[in-house]
């Protein structure tokens, strides 16, 4: 590991200096202070339902600042081609065909207006069917048919009230909020530390056409003359959190970075427009180096509550297997929130991916650094994507890991890869039914390659039963019909692709997601498409019919699998040694298949235990010695 492990958190230490908190755990330590953001102003959207937005051919947002530039520089002159190779992972009946989920819907996401240079697509998606997809620097809102409701610049949207806002406005995110029904929207101002700020903004009902709470967020809240550039948002059942890199102003974006800062904010006060309350933690360091572009988890099928998980690497390094684990383990509102940090490592490395080429002598494309671009949560386990180069041909892929954040400290890592064809820039979404073996996902990304223009891809991934990841095969969303050439030599000697894509489950459809990307449109720009996918979620195991228990040895949450022929009513019960009945832990009725059920045996005496799986007659179908 590249990082040395530290395997507890020895003692804490909290100084309170000047309103200040100063928190210590070991080599890790951060601080936060408190804010109350007043309301700056509530309003509608506007009567038009249309507006072109005018931005010229050379606007280009802010480029994300790393620390990667020499990496990027070896592992370009690095890059080879080679041979694919097909790898099949055992235990799933399905081949990855059938597994693979269908484009039910897709439509142009920018058929009026322009976009900025890159578009940085992001989606939500109401259960009422009400999308928002923005971009540089503009918010557009659909129905499910691809029918514009309205259309606005980001500017006109915050109703151009906001002392200094300026059409510069850019990296905007948005997520829906399944438990208020409601959408939250951020993006921020300008790039100069003296203008320099973030807008939040809370649609007042599920409506997002309607009124919404909007609030400035300061852009250099410590103090420390930098500003905030690329916004990630997730959201818990209470909270909403996002998370701001702060650079240094007139230095190269290459060397800029000055450190992160997490913001949680409460959401009620936004949605109700009281004045904010908030918590930024800052100064985030490990062994006293700042880590470096922070990722919110988001909750896969429902929001997380009362705590948060968050991602970092180390995305400017050529190679590296450090996976930084960070949670706030409470609400704003209980005032006992706090953050802490445990290590874990990748069994595969990521690095820094090279740039790729486009068709026809068309400039290469930049794929930025490493950084964890999304994550989601689902009963004790974290997805989560970012762009890395790909071994031994050197292309840039997709890196997906996952981790068990209660068992170890293991990331299992997949890469999704093709030996001519470069994927980049991913987001990924909860795509099962809530089940807590269930643990599908989809995954969107970008797509280009020598004979191919970027366009727009998606895979399924599943895991259950205890078998490693399945994927499916990469499916076409978007191809796209030119290459991206709006930059001049003189701007950059590479074409903005990214920043990043966008895709949502949708919370009361189960089975059915929607994403947003990039392609390269008809005129040489960045277009933005918008498309629907439903999955096949009848993924079959090859087992036989016994039962599973695992990890046996017990620890502090153990997993029960096994199959049944037809829908039935099932008795789970756990015995100690003399075939006393410990405790019934499961009676209900479960579907025909493959089935896993979950205890906690944390509290069990350290003995031998028998575990019985019974029908609905008391007949016993399965038993197992287990040990604590």
């Amino acid at each position: 590991m590249f990082e040395p492990m530290k395997k507890s958190l020895l003692f804490t230490l909290i100084v309170i200096i000047h309103g200040t908190i100063i928190m210590a755990q070991t080599d890790y330590t951060y601080k936060t202070k408190t804010l109350d953001i007043p309301l700056l102003q509530s309003g509608q959207f506007g009567k038009s339902s249309t507006e072109i937005i005018q931005i010229t051919d050379d606007w280009e947002a802010p480029i994300p600042g790393n620390d990667a530039y020499d990496s990027k520089q070896l592992v370009n002159k690095l890059r080879e081609n080679y041979a694919s190779k097909l790898n099949k992972i055992n235990g799933y009946k399905n081949t990855p065909n059938e597994i693979s989920p269908n484009v039910d819907t897709t439509f142009n996401g920018q058929a009026t207006g322009g976009a900025g240079i890159p578009c940085d697509n992001h989606i939500a998606i109401s259960n009422g069917g009400k999308i928002i997809s923005v971009q540089n620097s503009s918010i557009r809102i659909l129905d499910e048919n691809g029918k514009t409701l309205l259309y606005k610049t980001l500017f006109t949207f915050a109703n151009g009230k906001v002392i200094g806002l300026t059409n510069y406005c850019y990296d905007p995110k948005v997520v829906y909020d399944p438990t208020s029904d409601r959408f939250i929207l951020f993006f921020l101002h300008e790039s100069k530390v003296v203008s320099n700020f973030g807008i939040i903004a809370f649609s007042k009902t599920n409506d997002p056409t309607g009124e919404w709470n909007f609030y400035k967020i300061p852009g250099n809240a410590i103090n420390n003359n930098k500003w905030s550039d690329y916004p990630i948002m997730a959201i818990s059942k209470e909270d909403v959190f996002v998370t701001l890199n702060l650079l240094t102003e007139n230095t190269d974006w290459r060397v800029g970075f000055n450190q992160s800062l997490i913001w949680q904010i409460n959401k009620k006060s936004g949605y109700n427009g009281d004045t904010l309350k908030q918590k930024v933690y800052y100064d985030i360091r490990y062994k006293t180096k700042a880590i470096w572009s922070i990722c919110p988890v988001q909750g896969g099928f429902v929001p997380t509550s009362p705590n948060m998980y968050f991602l970092s690497v180390r995305p400017g390094d050529l190679e590296n297997d450090t996976l930084f684990v960070h949670e706030i383990n409470n609400t704003l509102a209980s005032g006992k929130a706090e953050l802490s940090l445990k290590l874990f490592k990748t069994n595969k490395t990521y690095g820094v991916p090279p740039v790729a080429p486009q068709p026809k002598g068309g400039d290469t494309l930049q794929t930025n650094d490493t950084r964890v671009l999304g994550g989601i949560y689902h009963n004790g386990k974290i997805q989560y994507v970012q762009t890395s180069v790909i071994k031994p041909y050197y292309h840039s892929g997709i890196f997906h890991g996952m981790i068990d954040v209660f068992r170890n400290d293991k990331v299992l890592v997949n890469y999704i890869s093709a030996d001519s064809v470069d994927y980049a820039y991913p987001s990924i979404a909860y795509a099962g039914k809530g089940k807590p073996s269930d643990q599908s996902s989809v995954i969107t990304f970008s797509h280009v390659s020598s004979k191919s223009f970027p366009g727009i891809s998606a895979v399924y991934h599943t895991q259950i039963a205890n078998l490693p990841s399945y994927f499916s095969e990469v499916i076409r969303v978007k191809n796209g019909t030119k290459a991206i050439e709006r930059l001049t030599a003189q701007q950059s000697l590479h074409e903005r692709w990214g920043d990043y894509s966008g895709i949502q489950y949708k919370y009361n459809e189960p089975g059915v997601l929607w994403l947003v990307g990039t392609f390269g449109n008809d005129i040489k720009f960045n277009g933005t498409w918008i498309g629907k996918l439903k999955v096949i979620d009848k993924i079959k195991i090859e087992t036989n019919n016994t039962l599973t228990v695992y990890p046996n040895p017990l620890q502090s949450q153990t997993a029960i699998g096994f199959n049944i022929e037809n829908d039935e009513n099932i008795k789970v019960e756990l015995f100690d040694d003399l075939g006393k009945l410990v405790f019934e832990i499961y009676y209900g009725k479960l579907n025909a298949g493959y089935n896993e059920l979950y205890f906690n045996s944390s509290n069990l005496a350290n003995q031998t235990y028998y575990l019985r799986v019974k029908d609905d007659n008391n007949k016993t179908k399965f038993t197992s010695k287990i040990i604590k």
